[in-house]
């Protein structure tokens, strides 16, 4: 419709999409392949993308498109086991980091972020197992695997929000397992780096727990405990693909550079 739309005599150059997260990044994509400036409307669930272009209800996103406020913002995009790219706005992660933000925002209105995090981390990991991630020639037993577009803050297993939306950069998180995997699968959840020096006194625990870098580009192949099909998260979604015969699923994220025009307020 967008594009039979595009075709007639006085094309529109702005999307407007009304919806949570994963209705955004769908918009996103095709608001890049067009060539359109996307205007987001928040309505759904989790806002968080339009929660990091300043814009938090529906009249915001109206007085920016009104005053004329474009920028252009930088996106990810996902490939997995040499599919078609897929366009992310947010976040790309496997294991706990989805179910731990679910339970955490479910909660915190109520009882606050610091208690909301503590009962979230706590119900996520006790129903969850570590999986197997392999990079750079090595595999490794992990609790998590997040990539979010920029830089996140705070420095945890679980960040809140993106500093800035240009920076170029792919924030890699990895919660790694251990000995007593769902107690200190837990507490990283809650601390991240702050836990390194906690866990790490504890005779027999190894740290670090939390590993987190910046790169432009970031692949890996993951296997499920049990032979499950991986499950991938992105922008609220989640994408079950099929793994290879070996059990693995490999996947692969990149920054693109102000890819996405928007409407935006933030600075």
């Amino acid at each position: 419709m967008v594009r039979a739309t595009r075709a007639g005599a006085t094309p529109p150059d702005v999307l407007g999409v009304y919806g949570g997260d994963g209705t955004v990044s769908v918009g996103a994509s095709v608001a890049r392949a067009e060539g359109m400036t996307l205007l987001v409307l928040p309505g759904g669930t989790m806002n968080h993308f339009a929660k990091a272009l300043g814009l938090l209800t529906v009249e915001d996103a109206l007085d920016a498109a009104a005053v004329g406020e474009r920028r252009d913002v930088d996106v990810a995009e996902v490939v997995a086991d040499g599919g078609e790219p897929v366009t992310v706005l947010n976040t790309v992660s496997i294991g706990v980091y989805p179910e731990f933000v679910a339970a955490r925002e479910k909660r915190e209105k109520a009882i606050g972020k610091p208690l909301a995090a503590v009962i979230a981390a706590l119900s996520v990991v006790r129903h969850a197992d570590p999986f197997e991630l392999r990079r750079d020639g090595r595999t490794e037993q992990v609790w998590s695997y997040f990539v979010g577009v920029n830089q996140e803050h705070p420095r945890t297993a679980a960040p809140l929000a993106r500093r800035r939306l240009d920076d170029g950069q792919l924030d890699v998180r990895i919660l790694h397992s251990g000995r007593r995997p769902r107690l200190r699968g837990a507490i990283s959840l809650m601390l991240g780096r702050t836990a390194t020096p906690i866990i790490g006194r504890v005779p027999g625990w190894r740290a670090p727990v939390v590993e987190s870098y910046s790169t432009g580009r970031s692949s890996v192949a993951v296997r499920r405990p049990g032979g499950e099909d991986p499950g991938w998260a992105h922008d609220g979604e989640t994408e079950v693909f099929d793994a290879r015969r070996d059990g693995y699923e490999e996947a692969s994220v990149r920054i693109v550079r102000l890819a996405l025009r928007v409407y935006s307020t933030a600075d």
